[in-house]
């Protein structure tokens, strides 16, 4: 067996064992790695990374050409409102929903970071 080929075996393996063990550690919770109250309960260091990492990933599908006029323009349109915006004004956005929708606390948080962006761009 080639070193290439062993590699991507081991590696392949190593990633369906973390992904089993992930499943059953969390069976049972909700399919979200955090909730408003849990993304509150952060120190403001992780708070900022959670949102910093979200809001990468919504960039990365547009460079991507998964996001774009033809398949969802909304999307389209809160990614080019805040393309300015610091991760600090955004992580910002995030806190000012959360404190003045805390029926929706319990919620998603990378949902939450989406309607956050949203409202504050005026976007319906």
């Amino acid at each position: 067996m080639s070193e290439r080929r062993h590699f991507f075996l081991v590696s392949s393996l190593t990633v369906l064992i973390v992904l089993g063990l992930g499943t059953t550690i969390y069976a049972g919770m909700p399919l979200t790695f955090y909730t408003g109250n849990q993304y509150l309960s952060l120190n403001s260091d992780n708070q900022l990374g959670y949102t910093e990492g979200a809001v990468d990933m919504l960039r990365g599908l547009q460079d991507a050409g998964w996001i774009g006029p033809s398949n969802d323009p909304q999307v389209l349109a809160i990614i080019n409102c805040v393309a300015k915006s610091t991760d600090v004004q955004i992580d910002a956005m995030l806190k000012s929903y959360i404190h003045n929708n805390p029926g929706h606390a319990d919620n998603n948080a990378a949902t939450m970071i989406y309607n956050a962006m949203r409202i504050a761009c005026n976007i319906n």
